[in-house]
């Protein structure tokens, strides 16, 4: 597949606080609503000049929060009617990169997509509701409402049910984010003891999705799930830092550069942007963001905090600007595969791609001199290649 330069990851919706009558409960909040992901990937393009991959998630029936097992198998009516919804598929068929609709097949906690709350949830080793609990997005906070795991003989079911809807819908792309990032187990039966047979599960799926039509988008993959993959995003960017070792090696990059498109994780979320821009130079990735159209005082109640960090209006500037910047040393790399790369200090890499471009990257403070020439802090420099 043809490399791409950015891609684009649009939150839908998110459950907040409600009140009526004075009775407060949760309602679902429109962050990103189908014509305005429509309107940011016009703009985008029109300023990039870059056709982006564009994975939406939260557009299922809870938003970002779980609820129904993939979304119930159906967008959200606040984000949008099907007329809106079809505009949005016209126009990326010929602009974008691609188009994904992310489902989450893995956690649910209300019945609904063939998926019962009552029978159809993974067990644990002494045979009890195996339950999520996950981290709130930018907090310490665990999430208030209790998830569970799909059985796992349900997954393939729900996964392919996942695929003909993204058919169904005219986006095509598939992401099952959750799925491709981590596995489970199930102890209610003996296949599925410590995590057994999860890459096989997910391999059907998405045979039978590629047997449809559908694209694969995997959003931090796991080997099983990036030989697969059309495009990875959000592609792992250092390691755990474990004491044992004395430096990132981009490994994950070495391997798959070249031969499947990738983009990083999302440069606007990261606490040093600068730091995520110069591993996708090292690695000659594409960059990744994550937007919402609209932001309000009513997410102050939502469960995740990040959204003042990636409203559209606000951060477009940088992203384009970050692309833009980005988008020469990306096309004398693209479709190139990594064959040498150096540590040449604690702040100083260099790459050396298959068709001769050379890339030196300064995450130090100083400037720093190389055979291509100085590099100023916490920047790069490259030499063309043959083309």
């Amino acid at each position: 597949s043809k490399e791409t330069a950015a891609s684009l990851e649009l939150l839908g919706a998110t459950q907040v606080d409600s009140q009526f009558l004075g009775i407060p409960y949760r309602s679902l909040y429109p962050m990103t609503t189908f014509k305005q992901a429509l309107s940011i990937l016009k703009e985008f393009t029109d300023r990039t000049g870059v056709a982006p991959a564009v994975k939406l998630s939260g557009f299922g029936l809870s938003g970002l929060n779980n609820g129904k097992a993939a979304g119930g198998l159906k967008t959200a009516a606040v984000l949008g009617s099907k007329k809106d919804i079809k505009a949005f598929t016209d126009y990326s068929s010929g602009i974008s990169a691609g188009l994904y609709m992310n489902y989450n097949i893995v956690n649910f906690s209300k019945s609904g997509a063939g998926i019962s709350k009552t029978f159809d949830y993974a067990r644990n080793t002494v045979g009890q509701k195996a339950l999520a609990r996950k981290r709130v997005l930018g907090s310490d906070k665990e999430e208030k409402v209790a998830e569970y795991f799909v059985a796992r003989e349900k997954l393939c079911e729900l996964g392919k049910k996942a695929a003909d809807n993204a058919i169904e819908t005219g986006i095509a792309g598939l992401s099952l984010a959750e799925a491709a990032s981590g596995v489970y187990s199930d102890y209610s039966n003996q296949k599925y003891y410590a995590r057994g047979g999860f890459a096989t599960d997910y391999s059907e799926i998405i045979g039978y999705g590629k047997e449809k039509g559908n694209k694969i988008l995997a959003d931090g993959a796991n080997l099983y799930a990036a030989v697969s993959a059309d495009i990875i995003t959000g592609a792992p960017d250092c390691s755990d830092k474990n004491d044992l070792f004395y430096a990132d090696i981009p490994f994950y990059q070495m391997v798959f550069k070249g031969y499947i498109p990738m983009t990083g994780p999302a440069v606007n979320l990261a606490a040093e942007s600068a730091d995520r821009l110069l591993f996708a130079a090292e690695t000659g990735m594409g960059l990744g963001f994550t937007f919402i159209g609209s932001y309000s005082s009513d997410l102050f109640s939502a469960e995740e905090n990040i959204y003042h960090s990636v409203l559209y209006g606000t951060g477009s500037d940088d992203a384009c600007k970050a692309v833009g910047g980005y988008l020469k040393y990306f096309e004398a790399v693209e479709g190139a595969v990594i064959s040498e790369h150096s540590i040449l200090s604690d702040t100083l890499r260099k790459t050396v791609f298959d068709n001769g471009v050379e890339v030196y990257i300064n995450y130090g403070v100083t400037a720093a001199v190389t055979a291509a020439g100085t590099v100023e802090a916490r920047s790069y420099i490259f030499t063309e290649g043959k083309r």
